[in-house]
């Protein structure tokens, strides 16, 4: 096995798709068009003809190169035609070139790590499989939560699809609803690109959630691939929050993909206002591992190594 790495010129981007189309892992986040919209700079590591890749986010760093884990991809790590053991994780971080001195990497559910071995720590992660009928997957909800929803649905929420990427940055801004300062710099520039770029590759759509005085209450972000829905992003106006509509958007777009060969899955929220029980609606949690390295000079480790978006 010989693994490469890859500057991002030198990335053939149509075997690198190939490949994570053709993974058993694959998902949304590893694609090179989804890697192109949330950041300036990605690299890789390539194993022999695009066999297994890993993708590297990467920037500079008070004049230092370091890997970073980004907001807005969840999971990343090995991706690769062929089951992944313990020893092909370890192959793939040794390969990290040296002079990374600071890296943070979320890899991926089945990427399995040696404990004793590889320093790591763990990140919770919720999936829900839509397979069943909407009535059985219902009947798995916390009565707290079928409680919350019968109250949203007396209140007159109603569920929406196909807002455009204009109408949540303006509910946002309306409703001053508090996001990272990631998010809000550059006048909202990153989650615009994403939603657009989203919709333009047929991968992704906006839902929302009105009262009854047809007013916005609740929006999200999901992103499709292969047989996956990513929960990406989901804000609700403040004024609103005892009515649920946060839950009642959850459990609508529940209903509308359920009995679909599809998981929903919710990783935690790229806004930090943001608080979902994602258990209570029957989602299954797990833990993916995040590896580290931070060998900066001291007098750099004393910055704050910030998680840009």
């Amino acid at each position: 096995m010989g693994i490469r790495y890859l500057k991002n010129s030198e990335i053939d981007v149509n075997a690198w798709d190939k490949c994570i189309s053709e993974s058993f892992n694959g998902n949304i986040y590893a694609l090179s068009w989804f890697l192109d919209l949330i950041c300036d700079t990605w690299d890789a590591l390539v194993e022999d003809d695009y066999l297994s890749v890993m993708p590297l986010i990467t920037r500079r760093y008070l004049g230092r190169d370091i890997i970073y884990d980004h907001g807005f991809a969840g999971e990343l790590g090995i991706f690769s035609r062929t089951p992944i053991n313990v020893d092909k994780t370890a192959l793939f971080i040794m390969a990290i070139p040296n002079r990374f001195r600071y890296y943070r990497i979320v890899l991926n559910k089945y990427n399995p790590l040696d404990e004793k071995e590889t320093p790591h720590t763990s990140k919770r992660r919720f999936e829900l499989d839509l397979i069943k009928p909407y009535y059985k997957l219902a009947g798995d909800f916390d009565p707290g939560i079928r409680q919350k929803l019968n109250l949203a649905t007396a209140r007159g929420m109603s569920f929406i699809k196909g807002l455009s990427p204009n109408d949540m940055i303006m509910f946002i801004i309306e409703k001053n609803i508090p996001v990272d300062k990631n998010i809000r710099i550059n006048n909202y520039r990153l989650l615009r690109t994403i939603m657009a770029g989203l919709i333009r590759y047929n991968s992704g759509e906006i839902c929302g959630v009105y009262n009854q005085h047809n007013d916005l209450a609740s929006a999200g972000l999901f992103a499709f691939a292969k047989n996956n829905i990513n929960l990406l992003f989901q804000v609700t106006s403040p004024e609103q929050n005892q009515d649920f509509p946060h839950l009642f958007l959850i459990d609508r777009f529940i209903e509308k993909y359920a009995e679909t060969n599809t998981t929903l899955s919710f990783g935690i929220p790229v806004n930090p206002a943001a608080t979902l029980p994602f258990a209570g609606f029957g989602a299954r949690e797990s833990t993916i591992a995040v590896i580290t390295r931070n060998d900066l000079p001291f007098y750099i480790r004393c910055f704050r190594l910030s998680r840009d978006l």
